[in-house]
């Protein structure tokens, strides 16, 4: 396994990710908003319209 070469798309893409530059801006008030927003209150109001 060694022996065998990774193909230098695959090689470019794991040098990038291994980068800590590239990992882009930290979140913000308005992300965190939207997160709750989607991951919790809309499927809740989804299950109570489901129950009715």
């Amino acid at each position: 396994m060694g022996e065998e070469q990774l193909d230098p798309e695959l090689v470019k893409r794991i040098k990038l990710v291994e980068n800590p530059d590239y990992e882009g801006d930290p979140l913000t008030g308005m992300d965190y908003v939207l997160l709750f927003l989607v991951g919790l209150i809309i499927p809740a109001i989804l299950m109570i319209w489901g129950w009715s």
